[in-house]
């Protein structure tokens, strides 16, 4: 059975955060609705396998790999709770460890 996707309120501004940098790098939005429908197609899969993504140091975290981007998110019974959207080119000195929780 296919788990509902819950999204943090520091995913959601993390999502927010990349479409925006996007939106004004490439002045358009069209790279950031691509982006988006990418998340969309992995986070749909990713609910019907849950265990498809890597395990991570952190109890009961997984991160799948979406582009340049790490998506952290944990499982249970009924839901994917995505946790945190990390632009992995970005310093990684910047990510304090356990932010994303």
């Amino acid at each position: 059975m296919d788990k509902q996707i819950i999204w943090t309120q520091r995913a959601r501004d993390d999502r927010k955060r990349i479409f925006e940098f996007w939106n004004s790098h490439n002045k358009s939005t069209a790279y950031s609705i691509k982006l988006n429908t990418l998340f969309k197609q992995t986070l749909k899969l990713t609910c019907q396998y849950p265990q498809i993504g890597k395990k991570t140091s952190f109890d009961q975290v997984r991160l799948q790999i979406i582009k340049n981007y790490f998506v952290f998110y944990k499982i249970n019974d009924k839901h994917l709770v995505l946790l945190s959207i990390w632009d992995c080119t970005q310093d990684i000195n910047y990510m304090e460890p356990g932010t994303f929780l």
